[in-house]
């Protein structure tokens, strides 16, 4: 939900759940980082490993790109989208999976 921390929700935590998503999709791309903007902070390190998975998207425009949105998530309240939001997307990502593998 939003504006919604979770406390023992680390960075590796969010890298297990990135690691079921596509950043392919806008709407998932955008909800990620703005899960890891609010959760991390807007840590530089949390920056870097979106970027990073960023990067698997053939519509990748770079660092630039990025960086430029990274900073524009917090700056209205409709923005906040905590962990919760990545955690729900890993949670339907893994039963997709795990239905395809019936």
């Amino acid at each position: 939900s939003a504006g919604q921390k979770i406390d023992d929700y680390t960075l590796d935590d969010a890298l297990r759940d990135m690691s079921v998503l596509s950043s392919e999709t806008r709407d998932v791309w955008l909800a990620v980082g703005m899960a890891l903007h609010f959760q991390f902070d807007a840590s530089d390190e949390a920056y870097e490993k979106w970027d990073e998975w960023s990067a698997q998207a053939s519509t990748y425009k770079g660092p630039d790109d990025t960086w430029y949105t990274w900073n524009s998530f917090g700056l209205g309240d409709s923005r906040k989208r905590g962990a919760g939001t990545l955690i729900k997307l890993a949670e339907e990502a893994r039963e997709k999976l795990a239905l395809q593998a019936r």
